[in-house]
């Protein structure tokens, strides 16, 4: 018997409420219709071994008949504002979960954006770069119209693409000049250390996959695993399109940024070589007022390129 109260128990908490409304409503109408039926049977009865008129039936009839609808009517009423109050907390609780949600989504985002700022104090010649990278990779994301998730994974990504950078000695990280071999091998293992560091965290799981891979090359001739074409990850694609103009357009220490006219000639350059097609394809399609107005807040310390 308990088993089959469990059973039942599980079937109705599975109902939606309109089900539940619907199965009582139901369940009155039905047995309304058998007192009816049931009284009308004793009066038929009544006729045959009395001898009560068929007029003093059908008033007794129309007035039994009159009371049951009427009282059927009154709980559905009863049960009608039980499921407009119920629907109306579980529209409350449904908006508040969505602010708890969103509430989450910044935290996690302003503790990622801390952990940014972080890493550009200590290499402060790329001041600001993470920031500009997400701004571009917003404007890519809004061409190809990726939103929702997908979105906040791959803006994720691209605040946390170098956190690995902890891991490199601060003599290269810093160094004002061109990188030796040795040093190069040094830095190339950033996206290695970045994964490692965030891939136990249990809501970065695809963004550790991007930060791994975002220094991949469409041909194969990237690192750290030699990924090629749609293999590599479609948000490390898109970043990779989106890093390498900012690192274009922003001056180093040993080289003069190039002009915004110059960097989207050179990232359609190696298109099907360096970066997805489709991607760059997607990216020349922004307009220049708009990467020009992020671009501004680039490391200007050379007099700025003037396309010719």
């Amino acid at each position: 018997m308990g088993g089959v109260k469990r059973v039942v128990a599980e079937v109705w908490g599975g109902l939606s409420p309109i089900a539940r409304f619907s199965i009582l409503l139901a369940s009155v109408l039905g047995v309304a219709a058998i007192a009816r039926t049931a009284v009308i049977a004793y009066f038929m009865d009544a006729v045959a071994r009395d001898g009560a008129t068929m007029d003093t039936l059908a008033r007794i009839q129309l007035s039994v008949t009159v009371l049951i609808f009427g009282a059927a009517l009154l709980l559905w009423l009863v049960l009608r504002a039980a499921y407009l109050s119920s629907s109306r907390r579980l529209r409350e609780q449904s908006t508040a979960l969505e602010a708890a949600l969103a509430e989450r989504d910044r935290t996690y985002d302003a503790t990622l954006g801390a952990l940014t700022n972080a890493l550009e104090v200590r290499d402060s010649e790329t001041g600001g770069h993470g920031g500009r990278v997400v701004s571009y990779m917003e404007l890519i994301l809004r061409e190809m119209e990726i939103d929702g998730d997908e979105r906040k994974t791959y803006r994720r990504a691209a605040l946390l693409h170098d956190i690995g950078k902890i891991g490199v000695p601060d003599n290269i990280l810093r160094k004002p000049t061109a990188l030796s071999e040795a040093e190069w091998a040094a830095m190339k293992r950033h996206p290695e250390f970045g994964s490692r560091i965030i891939a136990d965290i249990p809501f970065l799981g695809e963004v550790a996959r991007i930060v791994r891979h975002h220094h991949e090359r469409w041909d194969g001739m990237g690192y750290p695993n030699g990924l090629a074409g749609t293999a590599i990850p479609l948000g490390a694609r898109i970043f990779a399109v989106a890093d390498s103009f900012d690192a274009m357009t922003s001056d180093r220490p040993y080289r003069h940024g190039m002009s915004i006219d110059q960097a989207r000639r050179e990232i359609d350059r190696c298109s099907g070589t360096q970066f997805d097609p489709s991607v760059v394809t997607t990216f020349l399609r922004i307009k220049l007022e708009e990467l020009e107005l992020i671009s501004e807040s680039a490391p200007h310390t050379h007099p700025r390129v003037v396309a010719s």
